[in-house]
């Protein structure tokens, strides 16, 4: 009997439980465009993109952006994330501020910025920006990958902040989409067994820079 009374304990208490289950809703990490978006160009303060997620997930858990420094000389980096309603061209900040503090990066090398513990539901249309703080050298930007395998964006504009303000700043077709990786997580509950009974664009003059070789990408 004390047997038999354990077992439909554990019944009950699995059957009101909750499964997550991660998957990728956006993908822009495979094919690289040599093409380096920088910061210094145009008092940029923010770079970003407007993407639409693959899937059905969309509590995102971590974000990856790819960043590259164009000076001889290396040291360390603030960088922060955010997420952004659309709007004309940015709507209302989604969330909080993610930011992660002293990320290193060689002279005219690359390093890959991770943003974890997000836990953030957004739609399936938005807008993701990244700045950058607390750095002594003067080339450093965000790359450039095409085309997304999971997900989708328009390849010949990005989203930038200056002064002004936000701006859709218009690129070179097929070289508008930054490097970006988004995991995100949907929440399901397990039935209860009765349940299984019954039921079966502005353009701005933004310098971007050809990772060792230069040219002007942004008309």
């Amino acid at each position: 009997m004390i047997k038999t009374k354990f077992g439909a304990f554990v019944a009950l208490v699995l059957a009101g439980a909750s499964v997550a289950q991660a998957s990728v809703v956006y993908n822009n990490t495979t094919t690289d465009t040599l093409q380096t978006f920088v910061y210094t160009a145009a008092g940029i303060s923010e770079l970003g993109d407007t993407i639409t997620l693959g899937g059905t997930a969309r509590t995102l858990t971590d974000a990856t952006v790819q960043f590259f420094n164009l000076s001889d000389g290396g040291g360390t980096f603030d960088a922060s994330l955010r997420f952004w309603n659309t709007g004309a061209p940015v709507g209302s900040q989604i969330g909080s501020t993610y930011t992660v503090n002293s990320q290193s990066i060689s002279g005219l090398g690359t390093t890959n910025v991770t943003f974890s513990g997000l836990n953030l539901l957004v739609p399936n249309t938005l807008i993701f920006t990244v700045s950058v703080a607390n750095f002594g050298f003067t080339d450093l930007g965000l790359n450039s990958f095409e085309p997304p395998s999971v997900g989708s964006s328009n390849n010949a504009q990005i989203i930038t902040r200056n002064a002004a303000g936000f701006l859709a700043a218009a690129t070179t077709a097929g070289e508008g989409n930054l490097y970006l990786l988004l995991n995100a997580t949907t929440v399901s509950t397990v039935p209860e067994p009765s349940t299984l009974v019954l039921s079966g664009v502005a353009v701005i003059g933004l310098l971007a820079a050809r990772r060792r070789r230069p040219s002007s990408a942004i008309r």
